[in-house]
């Protein structure tokens, strides 16, 4: 499956100024593999075609990449579920320390699988909620980076994601080309939990038929011990 990351991803970072060095394209050939080939045991993702993996997966994965971002880790990556944005940013920035966290073991346990059968350093997955595992003492305010790609609203994102985030950390909220709302809809969330929007890198890629943009927000202070709330309450009752 080496060609669709040499006909896809590697033209299409280049024309954004990015090159990926030999291990990285390494890396993303073998995942592409495991990938497809788990793919109808665990439902790990919802595309038919290795092209459209590279496409709407890995690509969309490394905006922040091409964009111009380098990552200050350890990095958590909020409801992995296949690696994702969360392994991909690791490929291209090899020395990143990765926490891919899921409530869903089962791909967890195809995660473990794909980083010792790729003989990934520094990348490990934590199984549990991150209403929960936010208030345990060895991971509350210990990230330097928190990813967020289709896990919920920008307000649910802020509860579960900057009480990971030491001070000066920051999110990244992938979304779609509605973020201006979303970031209006969480004004109050930003407020309690110490939180504010430092940017938006709007991008597109061949194939998606709207603007994307990543948000960036930085954490500002410490933030209220009580949040988040338990479980399932920053989706039901967003702030």
């Amino acid at each position: 499956m080496k060609h669709a990351i040499e006909a896809i991803m590697v033209p299409e970072l280049k024309l954004r100024g990015m090159e990926l060095p030999e291990r990285s394209k390494e890396w993303f050939s073998l995942f592409l593999e495991e990938l497809m080939e788990w793919n109808e045991k665990l439902n790990l993702h919802g595309y038919g075609t290795e092209e459209e993996v590279v496409q709407n997966l890995f690509l969309d994965s490394l905006a922040p990449a091409f964009l111009g971002l380098r990552l200050a880790g350890p990095l958590a990556d909020l409801g992995t579920g296949a690696g994702v944005p969360g392994l991909p940013l690791k490929f291209a920035q090899p020395d990143l320390a990765v926490t891919l966290m899921d409530a869903r073991k089962k791909k967890l346990s195809f995660l473990d699988q794909a980083i010792a059968t790729l003989k990934i350093e520094k990348a490990v997955t934590l199984w549990g909620r991150a209403e929960e595992l936010a208030h345990r003492k060895e991971y509350r305010a210990s990230f330097g980076t928190v990813t967020a790609k289709a896990i919920g609203s920008l307000s649910e994102i802020v509860e579960l994601a900057l009480p990971l985030l030491r001070p000066g950390g920051v999110l990244l909220a992938y979304k779609g080309a509605r973020w201006q709302q979303e970031i209006d809809n969480a004004k109050r969330a930003l407020a309690l939990l110490k939180g504010r929007v430092v940017k938006v890198l709007p991008y597109s890629l061949a194939g998606m038929r709207e603007e994307r943009g990543i948000i960036v927000l930085e954490k500002s202070a410490g933030t209220p011990a009580q949040y988040p709330r338990r479980a399932g309450l920053p989706h039901s009752e967003p702030l």
